[in-house]
């Protein structure tokens, strides 16, 4: 639920974009509508009204231009070779996202996502888009990525080097109110002036904390964290800052990012297990991050490459 509240938000529609041509990939054209479906939440939180705003925004909308010209690119590849993403494998991972996330069926998961201002075929399409690259990274990418004992036996040392005796752990309660898709600046405002509010009230004892989460945790966080124990770097910078700075069951003032006004209130902090562990321990461990941090390099080299071998034409230029 987490992620759905984290990504929804990118998907949404929050006004009419006069649509044109924004590149075209080979024979696949993209519309500038394609960009801000996906890019939408990015282009508005990079560029702020102002001095340049306009130059802004275009680089902004290439950013997310450059992303949707790679996702077309691998679903050339992969119906070249046969494996096409269908409406089937969509549904089959829609089925899954109801079974993590406890929705009763579709119909409550359309209406979970409509309810956020996206729409319900922008949903599916980005999901298509995710198996596809998936597919691809587990078919032709994955193959590439070699990663030998000498590697992981370096990498081992380097973290056993940088390992902090003194790391932290803690938990945390956290309630996310998740924003309109179409919120303006004002009714952000007003919402976030509104959590202020909460936290107050929490604070003083006025507001238990349970009737806080029915009334405003519509992001389902409770859900997320409860139980779950945190070391730093785990979760966004600024609960991350929270979660190893503030005080113990102080409800903190409401942090507003990607679409959603977080509160949180940290329950407990100490510190960490210092025991380092041996290399047989990690070896797995360690063999996928490097596998992760090849596969990246791996996939940046493929999308150079078959962006200078295919038609690629980009209309959109920074003015």
């Amino acid at each position: 639920m987490l992620w759905l509240a984290m990504t929804l938000g990118a998907w949404a529609q929050e006004e009419v974009v006069v649509d044109r041509v924004a590149a075209v990939v080979g024979e696949t054209p993209i519309a500038l509508s394609e960009v801000y479906d996906l890019g939408r939440d990015f282009i508005a939180s990079r560029c702020q009204p102002g001095i340049a705003f306009e130059r802004c925004t275009r680089e902004a909308e290439l950013e997310v231009l450059d992303t949707l010209i790679k996702f077309a690119l691998v679903k050339q590849e992969l119906d070249a070779l046969d494996m096409r993403v269908t409406g089937e494998d969509v549904d089959r991972a829609i089925d899954g996202v109801i079974r993590e996330n406890g929705f009763a069926d579709r119909q409550e998961l359309r209406g979970y996502v409509e309810s956020t201002g996206a729409r319900w075929e922008s949903y599916r399409e980005q999901l298509k888009d995710s198996i596809r690259t998936d597919r691809f990274r587990g078919a032709i990418l994955a193959p590439r990525v070699v990663i030998t004992d000498d590697e992981i036996q370096d990498l081992y040392q380097r973290t056993k080097r940088k390992a902090d005796p003194q790391a932290q752990q803690a938990t945390l309660d956290a309630i996310g109110l998740v924003l309109p898709a179409d919120a303006d600046e004002s009714e952000r405002a007003t919402k976030l002036a509104a959590m202020q509010r909460v936290v107050v009230e929490l604070n003083e004892g006025t507001l238990a904390w349970a009737d806080a989460v029915d009334q405003y945790d519509t992001a389902n966080l409770m859900s997320v964290v409860a139980d779950r124990v945190y070391t730093p770097g785990q979760l966004q910078g600024d609960i991350d800052s929270l979660l190893f700075s503030a005080p113990l069951r102080v409800v903190n003032e409401p942090v507003m990012t990607a679409g959603v006004i977080f509160v949180i209130r940290v329950l407990t902090r100490e510190e960490a297990p210092s025991e380092v562990q041996s290399l047989d321990d990690v070896r797995e461990q360690l063999r996928g991050q490097l596998f992760q941090q090849k596969l990246v390099a791996v996939e940046e080299e493929w999308y150079q490459r078959a962006r200078r071998e295919s038609a690629v034409s980009v209309v959109l230029e920074v003015e």
